[in-house]
């Protein structure tokens, strides 16, 4: 089986020779193919001299990259890895084997049980929990970390998603379409570490965390939208009735209703509440016929 390890790229002249020679070193038989996304350095100059395959990504960001790679590259079985020399490539025969023995459609490396100490900022790490834990409980699963850039997936998933996303979010979108579509995912720790001294990352903490969270939000809407839904009109009607409380108070202890824009707005937010679940009942039905 035809194996090529995939490295998307951007400015990493620092680290690129040492990832590629590992992963020669392990996977002696594979393609090595360094998909860059227009460096400024000599990351694709060295790349080349190492021997590995240079690609230039025609759009901008990760996301487009690992669309690109999906389109463009033909394999069997792809090992993605960042550049950045943060990830072992002596664990890939492992994943690989994983990947075979299991039947698995995409296998993770995940860094969160393994990670060297300061590898990742506190603030990454709580960001990492929240996006994957609302990714476990919009879609009910048990992963530990889907943001991970280690992963090793079969022809089958690169053929068979459709992402959209540009940037950051991709790894995101493709655990959640890879989850919807019932590819089977297997995770398995391993060793993270920090970048080296001269290495930078690409990653914006608060501008790529937000982008996430709303691309969890948004393939919630699409692809659960009976709970998408529910969840907004249970809000809806809990506020709707709470106000609709304090109007009902008043008129047992006076007989009069005598707030007027309160007992509106009550209602307002139930017609909602009612307008919302019917939304989510339409939109599953048209999802299940699709299906």
């Amino acid at each position: 089986m035809k194996t090529t390890v995939v490295i998307p790229t951007l400015n990493e002249e620092s680290t690129i020779k040492k990832v590629i020679s590992d992963f020669k070193k392990e996977l002696k038989d594979c393609t090595i193919v360094v998909y860059d996304g227009n460096s400024t350095d000599k990351t694709c100059d060295i790349a080349k001299k190492m021997g590995a395959r240079v690609m230039l990504q025609e759009g901008k960001g990760k996301g487009s990259a690992i669309r690109e790679i999906f389109d463009k590259i033909d394999s069997d079985i792809y090992v993605m890895v960042d550049g950045d020399d943060t990830y072992p490539a002596d664990v890939c025969k492992q994943l690989i084997k994983t990947l075979k023995d299991e039947n698995a459609d995409l296998v993770i490396g995940t860094r969160l049980k393994l990670r060297e100490k300061g590898s990742l900022k506190g603030l990454h790490i709580f960001g990492n929990k929240i996006i994957t834990g609302l990714v476990n409980l919009f879609f009910n699963k048990k992963l530990n970390d889907i943001l991970s850039g280690y992963r090793i997936f079969n022809r089958k998933l690169a053929k068979g998603l459709k992402l959209t996303s540009e940037g950051f979010e991709v790894e995101t979108e493709m655990t959640i379409k890879s989850l919807i579509s019932n590819y089977k995912i297997i995770e398995i720790p391993v060793k993270y570490r920090s970048r080296p001294g001269e290495s930078k990352s690409k990653l914006s903490s608060f501008g790529d965390g937000s982008l996430i969270i709303y691309t969890i939000i948004i393939l919630f809407r699409d692809y659960r939208p009976l709970f998408f839904f529910s969840i907004i009109s249970t809000i809806t009607l809990i506020l709707g009735l709470g106000l609709g409380g304090f109007v009902f108070e008043n008129w047992l202890n006076t007989g009069i209703v005598d707030r007027i824009p309160t007992t509106v707005l009550s209602s307002l937010l139930i017609f909602l509440s009612i307008q919302f679940f019917s939304i989510g009942i339409i939109l599953d039905s048209i999802n299940r016929k699709k299906m």
